[in-house]
Parts: C-alpha cells; sequence; structure tokens
C-alpha cells in the first residue's frame, strides 16, 4: 500500500507541477483560444526553446485586430503553421498577420 501512495503522490505532484507550469506559459488573447509561449522547453540537443520565440495556439480565424497587432508587435510573428485538415482550414480560414 505504501507504493501505490507515494506513486499517488509523485502523480500528484507532477500535475501541480505541470498545471503551474502551463499557467505560466498562457497568453491571453481576446479572440484566440488556448494560447501558449512554447519557451522553456528542452530541445533534442539540450537546449531551451527562448520565451517568445514559438507560440502555439488555437485557431486564428477569430483573432482581432487588437491580436493581430499584438502578435506582430509584441511577439514579431512572421511564419504561422496550420496543422488543421484543408476542409477546417476553408471553413475557417486563420487571420493574415503581415
Amino acid at each position: 500500500m505504501l507504493v501505490a501512495k507515494s506513486n499517488i503522490l509523485l502523480l500528484f505532484l507532477f500535475f501541480c507541477s505541470l498545471q503551474t507550469v502551463l499557467a505560466q506559459r498562457t497568453i491571453t488573447f481576446e479572440g484566440i483560444e488556448n494560447a501558449r509561449d512554447m519557451g522553456g522547453l528542452v530541445v533534442d540537443n539540450g537546449q531551451q526553446i527562448r520565451s517568445g520565440m514559438l507560440i502555439r495556439s488555437g485557431c486564428l480565424a477569430q483573432a482581432t485586430d487588437s491580436d493581430v497587432v499584438r502578435l506582430k508587435d509584441c511577439y514579431h510573428i512572421t511564419n504561422v503553421y496550420d496543422f488543421r485538415f484543408e476542409a477546417e482550414c476553408n471553413a475557417a480560414p486563420d487571420r493574415i498577420i503581415d
């Protein structure tokens, strides 16, 4: 029983730690959902992604004008990679960030 309780405690601590990390990476926009700064993640060669260099989010179709300006001016977004299916992209195209 002690092992099972220990595993539950470790899982709980991991979950709490994960929630803290995700909360720290959350970026709030007016129309863009689920935006996260991926800074701090360690890549294969052991280096870390710099904060503000890689942003992931939900669909940009609902991005407001203010969101687009912020993506350009604060995060210097130059490339958007949309991993949705073609039909999804056609139904709700991303806002263009230029």
